[in-house]
């Protein structure tokens, strides 16, 4: 008995051992927990490491992207176009985006090859609830890739936020199903499944992020309706030009986006 005991013990710190080299926090409030962890990503078909980690982008950079996802809840699509309610709405409060994109930009320029980075976020319900959203993010294949693992889950106002998924019973969660709107810079994972027929990820998006900086510094474009005058189109095409220069945008969606403006002109 004595030794089963030192056995069970072993293994408990053996285990203990493993968890904590898998976890590292990086950022850590009541409201908002960030780590990076080694634990496989749970998809099909999985999404295995390494990642290119470390990865750097500015903090003002990816709050352009976190401000541009989106969520349809419930039905999906279906649902959104014949309800008239519970249409697209932001994953992040707009008061909280600057330290959300802060700590997550510090997580993935500190994250190794094998370490994806790990979130849990909330915003209050009620007195004693809160609603959480968790998810991973990694840079891998010159794309940033977002898996939303749920969305507002609500939960004990106190209680650690990983045990958010947790606190609902299965019977329960179709009630929190959701999709994260996709379009041309934002797309869901694609994939074949085991039958070798193509799927996708509604919960998982691919992120074209350097378009996605690219647009959020384009000059406005003009509000009437009509040709755009030369003096503006020249300003937009060199702006456009140093995007493709610099790097933040690709060679083909520079040439997509000048065909576009000219054919304005």
């Amino acid at each position: 008995m004595r030794y089963q005991a030192l056995l069970f013990l072993s293994f408990f710190l053996v285990s203990c051992a493993g968890n904590a080299h898998l976890r590292r926090v990086v950022h850590q409030t009541p409201e908002f927990l960030v780590e990076l962890d080694q634990v496989e990503i749970a998809a099909s078909p999985v999404f295995p490491s390494p990642y290119d980690h470390p990865f750097s982008i500015s903090s003002e950079g990816l709050q352009d992207v976190l401000q541009s996802l989106e969520v349809v809840p419930g039905g999906g699509f279906l649902k959104m176009l014949f309800s008239g309610k519970e249409k697209q709405r932001s994953i992040f409060h707009s008061k909280d985006i600057a330290l959300v994109s802060e700590q997550l930009s510090k997580a993935l320029a500190e994250a190794g090859p094998s370490e994806k980075v790990h979130f849990y976020y909330s915003i209050p319900k009620d007195a004693s609830k809160v609603l959480v959203s968790s998810g991973v993010l990694v840079f891998k294949d010159k794309r940033l890739h977002l898996r939303l693992k749920y969305h507002r889950i609500p939960m004990r106002k106190g209680s650690p936020l990983r045990t958010a998924e947790r606190s609902i019973p299965p019977s329960e969660k179709g009630r929190y199903s959701f999709t994260l709107f996709e379009d041309e810079l934002r797309r869901h994972r694609r994939y074949k499944n085991a039958f070798g027929f193509d799927g996708s990820d509604a919960h998982w998006l691919v992120i074209d992020y350097q378009g996605i900086a690219a647009a959020a510094l384009l000059p406005p474009a003009p509000a009437f309706s009509g040709p755009i005058p030369a003096k503006t189109l020249e300003e937009r095409l060199r702006a456009l030009k140093r995007f493709k220069d610099e790097g933040l945008i690709s060679e083909e969606e520079y040439r997509k986006k000048k065909a576009s403006m000219l054919k304005a002109f």
